[in-house]
């Protein structure tokens, strides 16, 4: 059975003054409509919430952007959404979460740098200058820190003289301070400070390393109590260091040692090792070494610290006593040529690496044929590691 009607046949009974028909009809195209127009107006009620809630989230980004352009690096997003604008405001707040912490890291790196330049500016201040001028000596001295701020120290000290007049007594201090960076670097500042006051108060010889060594002590025992640490040696800050008094005048040497590498004096072409036994300043005991002996016109002295020793090849292999004495070996007319020698060595040996420690050379040269005139202190302060 089948049905064919044309589009006039339906209008023409569906209009019909047939109840039958009419009520049927407009039951029939009442019913989907009233469907459909609620189907519409849930539609229009999502979309608006949909709608609305994009625009909120839209301009809470766009918000925060622009805080974030404007440098304002604290601002977030509240995420209440579960969808991909959802993951987008997280994304964000990640974001801008790593930027807020590079640029207080950037900021606090630029506040250390900035301090740690001020301190390199000190420890230059400490090493001494060209200023200083001795009759019957020549000095030529070299100070290279393996850090920013290194931990050797070494001085040229005019000491008072034994009767009024009396001006040709020197003190020459090289130590090497445990340790690297601003800690080491204070630390130095303090011996440094703790020496001249010593040497101004007309400390005699024999009594400034025992003096230094109770300074040193007492700033172990303050560190490890503001540490709260637990007793023991652990903590202690050792210093190795050198000290030679010099008499210019007659050339009478008074070298003291605790636990500091050798010295060595160079006389007519030969090399003789000043290795004196002692315990380092700061560490258990109180024992140091002490030798006199007399120089000769033309006899040089060279301290050194143990980077020296210790500076290593790109295999490893370090520079050690043996080389460091062959260094030594050749002419010696002038102190400059006595550093420069080693420091050529050095740098031969090393073929660029890096030193692992501070680097601190002092040579001196007795002619006192020169007395008349004087011969001013040689320093050389080459570059200090990153600056």
């Amino acid at each position: 059975m089948s049905l064919a009607a044309t589009q006039r046949i339906v209008f023409r009974h569906l209009f019909s003054p047939s109840s039958q028909v009419d009520t049927f009809g407009w039951i029939a195209f009442i019913i989907p409509t009233f469907l459909l127009f609620d189907v519409f107006i849930a539609a229009t009620i999502m979309a608006t919430f949909m709608i609305l809630g994009l625009s909120r989230a839209v301009n809470r980004l766009s918000t925060a952007t622009g805080a974030v352009q404007a440098g304002d690096f604290s601002a977030r997003i509240p995420v209440r959404r579960k969808d991909q604008l959802g993951a987008l405001q997280r994304s964000f707040n990640e974001m801008a979460a790593g930027l807020e912490r590079l640029i207080a890291e950037r900021t606090a790196r630029r506040a250390l740098e900035r301090e740690l330049e001020f301190a390199r500016e000190v420890q230059k201040n400490l090493i001494p200058g060209q200023g200083l001028q001795v009759e019957g000596v020549e000095f030529a001295t070299f100070f290279e820190p393996s850090a920013a701020i290194g931990g050797d120290y070494f001085d040229i000290l005019e000491l008072p003289g034994e009767w009024e007049g009396d001006r040709g007594r020197l003190g020459v201090v090289i130590a090497d301070v445990a340790g690297h960076g601003l800690s080491a670097g204070l630390r130095m500042a303090m011996l440094k400070a703790g020496l001249l006051t010593l040497v101004g108060e007309g400390k005699p010889a024999r009594q400034l390393l025992p003096a230094l060594d109770g300074l040193v002590r007492k700033a172990s025992s303050r560190s490890k109590e503001r540490a709260s640490a637990a007793p023991g040696d652990r903590d202690r800050v050792f210093v190795t260091a050198s000290l030679s008094l010099i008499d210019v005048s007659t050339g009478v040497v008074e070298l003291t040692n605790a636990g500091h590498p050798p010295a060595y004096l160079l006389r007519n072409g030969e090399i003789e090792e000043i290795l004196l036994a002692g315990s380092p300043l700061g560490a258990l005991g109180a024992d140091y070494g002490f030798r006199r002996f007399e120089l000769e016109p033309g006899d040089v002295m060279v301290w050194l610290s143990d980077g020296f020793i210790e500076a290593a090849d790109k295999g490893g292999e370090v520079f050690g006593y043996e080389r460091t004495i062959d260094s030594l070996k050749g002419s010696a007319d002038s102190a400059m040529e006595v550093r420069d020698r080693i420091l050529g060595d050095i740098r031969s040996h090393t073929e660029g690496v890096g030193a692992e420690d501070d680097l601190t050379l002092v040579v001196m040269r007795f002619q006192p044929e020169a007395a008349t005139s004087g011969t001013p202190v040689d320093q050389e302060l080459l570059r200090a590691a990153g600056g």
